[in-house]
């Protein structure tokens, strides 16, 4: 009869019962002092997003703060931007013409090619993007846009 009652007591209070016979306290207790009672939750910094109009000023984020940029892009024609040199400053997470296995569009306005980035060290770099056609190559091809980027 005893055996049936102890294996009906909630398991919570079996497991303190159990720690105090053993001789610890229970975790309440075990807590640092110095230690604050409750972890206070930290939130990411909005994602930012840019455009053209950006360019002309220095891109502010902080280190985990998402990026994306949106420059128009006209498919049909044969003209796409391309990402021309990554940043080790910046992880990309989203790149329309990626693997579409690795890489997810974002958004389905044709208008526009997006990439999402995700700033994973602090210092200043730059990203650099080539709007032309993929099989027209040479340094006047094509329209250009260069963002400053600072990440702190």
């Amino acid at each position: 009869m005893l055996l049936s009652l102890v294996a009906c007591q909630p398991m919570q209070e079996r497991t303190h019962d159990q720690g105090l016979a053993r001789g610890t306290a229970p975790d309440s207790q075990q807590r640092d002092p110095g230690l604050p009672a409750r972890r206070e939750t930290l939130q990411a910094p909005p994602t930012l997003d840019i455009g053209p109009a950006n360019a002309a000023g220095p891109i502010r984020l902080q280190v985990g703060q998402a990026l994306r940029v949106h420059l128009p892009a006209s498919p049909a024609s044969g003209y796409r931007w391309e990402l021309q040199e990554p940043t080790a400053l910046l992880s990309i997470e989203a790149d329309p013409g990626g693997d579409p296995l690795t890489f997810t569009r974002l958004g389905s306005d044709s208008r526009f090619m997006s990439w999402r980035f995700r700033a994973k060290d602090t210092g200043i770099t730059l990203l650099k993007f080539r709007y032309g056609r993929p099989w027209e190559t040479g340094a006047d091809s094509g329209r250009t846009e260069t963002f400053h980027i600072d990440v702190r």
